[in-house]
């Protein structure tokens, strides 16, 4: 592969332009005195740092591991917390839960139509029922 020369000019501007667009990391561009030094030994270090500092960056961005699941098989998410949190926006109507909602809607109906349970430990069942109404 001796042809190739590598990325051409327009190529290597888009990439930069991409980068500085979506705010990603973006390399410098190699120094004059780099580009005409004709010790080869130099740009390969250049090209070294530029590839460690994306290296660097890269792994920085990534997400902890205390929090990745797929990594930390002790991690788990905050359930209490969160279901507390949607049960107090629900009392302040900010969140809608549809089956909380649905359950309420059922119960109500069931009242209405005569089906009220007993609680338990009460003494609320069908013969107490009775008894309240011959009364």
């Amino acid at each position: 592969m001796s042809w190739y020369r590598g990325p051409s000019l327009y190529s290597q501007k888009m990439r930069r332009l991409g980068s500085k667009i979506f705010n990603e990391y973006r390399a410098p561009p190699m120094p004059k005195e780099v580009a005409t030094s004709s010790d080869l030994a130099v740009k390969k270090d250049f090209k070294y740092t530029i590839i460690s500092c994306r290296n660097v960056i890269e792994r920085q961005s990534r997400e902890p591991h205390d929090l990745n699941s797929a990594w930390n098989p002790n991690w788990y998410p905050a359930h209490p917390q969160i279901r507390e949190l949607t049960h107090t926006l629900r009392q302040y109507g900010l969140f809608r839960d549809e089956h909380r909602d649905f359950i309420e809607e059922m119960k109500r109906l069931r009242i209405i139509r005569g089906k009220v349970y007993r609680q338990k430990g009460s003494k609320g069942g069908k013969k107490a029922r009775i008894r309240e109404l011959d009364k």
